[in-house]
């Protein structure tokens, strides 16, 4: 179908809690998006322990290559200090690009992969 989207990669990225605000507005202009109006990227909450409260926010999405771009423009021009990116292969699951100095490029990756890679824990939340 023309005009169909094709998202080869998965991104994971996680901003230190006192980045998130900008974070947020940085992924809207990205997407093109209304960061109000759809909420916010980083919406997942983590810590090193996994408790309250959260000192970082993390984000896990497809990517296209206009976004790909977008990103990599506004990380080399340090537009958001702090963030750490991981980047796989949607189809292969395969790491391809990461700011970890510790990731092996080639490696299986997941959200999960990216959690123990940054020493962090999503803050488990109590029922109400």
């Amino acid at each position: 179908m023309s005009g169909e989207m094709t998202y080869a990669w998965r991104s994971a990225l996680i901003v230190p809690g006192a980045q998130r605000e900008t974070a947020d507005g940085l992924a809207s202009a990205i997407t093109g998006g209304d960061a109000v109006a759809e909420g916010r990227t980083y919406s997942v909450p983590l810590s090193a322990t996994g408790a309250a409260p959260a000192t970082h926010w993390g984000c896990c999405t497809a990517v296209d290559t206009v976004m790909l771009g977008r990103m990599q423009a506004a990380l080399g021009a340090g537009m958001l200090r702090g963030v750490r990116f991981w980047r796989w292969d949607a189809a292969t699951c395969l790491l391809v690009s990461s700011s970890s100095s510790v990731a092996v490029i080639g490696s299986a990756w997941g959200w999960a992969a990216t959690l123990v890679d940054a020493g962090l824990r999503v803050v488990s939340v109590a029922p109400v």
